[in-house]
């Protein structure tokens, strides 16, 4: 039996020259890997979503969820809520690999690791804790701030000092 894998990113005018280039390495790196490629259109314009209809006739517009309504100058954060429902936007896929506009493939590496975890264990992430990431004190910072808010005092200082995962990369099985 074949596994039918998607690849899925989104995307705006602003992000589209990224989007692009990461479509690029994609196709150099994972020809024959991925059955398909669908995108979030987040704010498009009509040559963008010309040239990325070569690639993928499955560009969608998000719907807000969650009870968030963004103003149109913030749909971008749409990207972020979409992500839990992959399955129920491009149905039929047996492996679902989100991707972040912004990453530039060298090699197939990661990607075939994130799928072979996410067909054995359900899912597969990139950890933060990786030697490539830089200490950045601004992002510790809004971190911090949003934890704090959003947890309390004891519970976000007990979730910043736990390890994190990055969302702009991971594969999940349907």
């Amino acid at each position: 039996m074949t596994t039918r894998i998607l690849a899925v990113s989104s995307s705006d005018t602003t992000y589209f020259p990224l989007l692009r280039d990461m479509i690029g390495s994609f196709t150099r790196h994972l020809p024959d890997t991925i059955s398909e490629f669908g995108c979030f259109d987040l704010g498009l314009d009509d040559d963008s979503r010309r040239w990325l209809a070569q690639y993928t006739d499955r560009i969608v517009e998000p719907k807000p969820h969650f009870g968030v309504s963004l103003p149109s100058d913030q749909s971008a954060k749409l990207g972020f809520l979409v992500r839990p429902f992959l399955r129920e936007y491009f149905p039929g896929f047996d492996l679902y690999l989100w991707i972040d506009s912004d990453i530039w493939l060298q090699s197939p590496n990661a990607i075939l690791a994130m799928l072979d975890g996410a067909g054995k264990h359900g899912m597969a992430i990139a950890h933060e804790s990786e030697r490539a990431y830089r200490f950045q004190r601004w992002l510790f910072l809004w971190t911090a701030k949003h934890f704090l808010l959003g947890y309390g005092p004891l519970t976000g200082a007990r979730l910043l000092a736990r390890p994190h995962v990055n969302a702009g990369l991971f594969a999940i099985a349907r």
